[in-house]
């Protein structure tokens, strides 16, 4: 859960950074304000990011900015379940734009090629072939596995964070103290009994 807390602060403080007060200086102009009048649909793609980084942020912490929720070894509270369907909800359905879905599979395309470089050791040539082999039966998979990133496209991500993102399609897992179970979530199932 912090990790998730510590990505949702990251994509709003990089959003903000980067595209509200250093590409404007970059790029020429006084402020985002007055790039937004020659760029608005990017303007109007980072304000969104950085509301989605926001929303993550108060889910976890509490609140957008300066986290009250978190504790030494944990939070002070959890989000209800309806809040956490509701945030989710509004990330499945705003999809990624298609520059940055490009940018997704250009990263993934010279990260595959690169690996390919290197002959042995972990990632090379050789452990590719095998791998291809062990999970295809195809050492030559190569052109099928790249030809997999290439067709992601922003309805693929939309389709696929509905299928895996469903409401009946998550784990819960309480780890509380023996003798504690008032602790556990809700609606909980020891696993060990």
């Amino acid at each position: 859960m912090r990790r998730l807390l510590y990505c949702g602060e990251w994509i709003e403080s990089h959003v903000l950074h980067i595209f509200m007060l250093r590409l404007p200086d970059f790029l020429g102009y006084e402020s985002v304000v007055t790039m937004a009048a020659d760029h608005r649909e990017l303007v109007t793609q980072a304000l969104a990011l950085k509301e989605a980084g926001n929303e993550v942020v108060s889910l976890l912490g509490g609140r957008e900015v300066h986290p009250i929720n978190v504790k030494v070894g944990g939070f002070y509270g959890w989000p209800s379940r309806q809040r956490a369907r509701d945030v989710l909800d509004r990330l499945k359905a705003a999809p990624p734009a298609p520059r940055e879905v490009e940018r997704v599979v250009n990263g993934f395309e010279s990260r595959f090629l690169e690996r390919l470089e290197q002959i042995g050791g972990f990632g090379g040539k050789a452990d590719q072939l095998n791998e291809y082999y062990m999970f295809t039966g195809d050492p030559d998979y190569f052109n099928e596995d790249l030809a997999r990133y290439r067709a992601l496209d922003a309805t693929a991500v939309t389709a696929a964070a509905t299928t895996f993102l469903r409401d009946d399609a998550r784990v819960v897992l309480s780890i509380v103290p023996q003798g504690k179970p008032e602790l556990a979530a809700s609606g909980r199932r020891p696993a060990i009994p």
